[in-house]
Parts: C-alpha cells; structure tokens; sequence
C-alpha cells in the first residue's frame, strides 16, 4: 500500500470524500494524525517506519485542508498513533510497550510512560490513538479491542471488547493479507459519539458502550491473552 496514502477531509454523515492531499512522495506511508493542541490551524501527521511527519495547515475555511506546510522530524523510530492533549501531542511507535509526549512546538519526545495492562504486564502494538475525557484510547494492533490508558501511569483503566463482530461482516473477513485490521478510533467531545474503522475498511462505525461489571480478574486476563475476543 505503499504510494497509496493521503489526507481527506470527510462528510461523516455520507462518507464522501470531500478533499484529499497525497503525501508528496511514494516513500510516505501514513500513519496517525492529529491537531497541534498549541496551534489550531495545524495538523500532523506521522509516517511509517521514519521520524518523518507531515504538517498541514487549515485555510480560511473552517476544518478545510489548505496546505502541506512541511516535513518535521520526531526523532521517533516508527510513527504509528497520534493524538493530542491540552498540552503535547501523544504518539505510539510500534516499537516500545510506551506513549511518547511530544513537544507541539519541536515535535520532539519530552517523556514516555510505559503502557501495562492491569497486572502489570506490557500492552505491545499500541496503534491508533485517540484522546477521551482526559485518557489516551488505543487500539491493540490485530487485536479486536480497544483500551484506555492513564496518561500518567500509562496503566489500563478499562478495556472495549465485542468490537469483533465488526471484523466478521461485510465489507471485510477480519485480520488478512492486506491487513484489513480495527486500526482507527474517532470522539467527538461534544456529542459524546465514538467511531471505529480500519485498515482497506469501507465503512466507518459509529459504536456505543455498555458496562460490563460482571468480567472478572481471570475473564480479563483470558481476554488479553486471547487478543481480546469475545468467546
């Protein structure tokens, strides 16, 4: 999929793509992307396999792509997920059980905090990130659940699961060849709502949580085992 990659802005009622910029050159491969918290006008977006990031500046129209304003360096060794707090961009890289806190300014790593689930073991492949209600949401890379993580301790504070039924319907068969995988979380703070996607997915979802209590220490653990499916 590599020469494939670009940035839309999307109507989510209809899924039209309503503009998209292609990253400038076929050895660019997308990856997480998120407004600067210290600049509103700004967007940023990280590559795969490389430090390498893409700033995007938005024109006079509002949420409108405008521009590509030009190539940062995060120092990271891989860029994967990307969001943003009030104060730092948070980012994933594939490589490291971690969050990196990015300076909105430089780019650059000013912390880590391990991620680890809730006995104490490291949550390997954090992909996608997303910021909600003042913790940091990833998806489990080819797993079928979402987590939410302190960002202070970078510990679980709950998991998503039964995502997977998404996996096992049209308009894709789950985990394959071409890596049609739970890889993209969306929140809107204002109404509350929350979507997921994926990877070569050709529709986006709309989900709704239900608390389950009754998941206890060994059905938790056998769930993370068991990359979070429902059984």
């Amino acid at each position: 999929m590599w020469g494939r990659s670009n940035l839309r802005q999307v109507d989510v009622a209809t899924g039209a793509v309503l503009r998209a910029l292609p990253l400038p050159d076929a050895r660019a491969f997308a990856e997480g992307v998120a407004a600067n918290p210290a600049n509103a006008s700004e967007i940023l977006q990280l590559t795969y396999q490389s430090g390498r990031a893409f700033r995007y500046g938005l024109g006079d129209d509002p949420g409108g792509l405008a521009r590509r304003d030009g190539e940062v360096d995060t120092t990271l060794r891989d860029g994967w997920g990307l969001t943003a707090t009030a104060e730092h961009f948070v980012a994933t890289d594939g490589h490291s059980a971690a969050l990196h806190f990015l300076d909105p300014a430089t780019y650059r790593p000013v912390r880590s905090v391990p991620a680890s689930d809730g006995f104490g073991r490291p949550i390997q492949m954090l992909n996608e990130l997303e910021w909600i209600e003042g913790e940091v949401w990833a998806n489990v890379y080819t797993g079928h659940c979402l987590v939410a993580l302190d960002p202070a301790t970078g510990r679980a504070t709950k998991w998503v699961v039964g995502v997977d039924p998404l996996l096992r319907g049209p308009p894709h068969s789950g985990a394959g060849a071409r890596g049609e995988v739970l890889n993209s979380i969306a929140y809107d703070p204002a109404s509350g709502r929350l979507w997921v996607t994926g990877k070569d997915w050709a529709r986006l979802f709309e989900v709704r949580l239900a608390e389950q209590s009754a998941l206890g220490i060994r059905s938790s653990r056998h769930l993370f085992d068991r990359r979070c499916i429902v059984r």
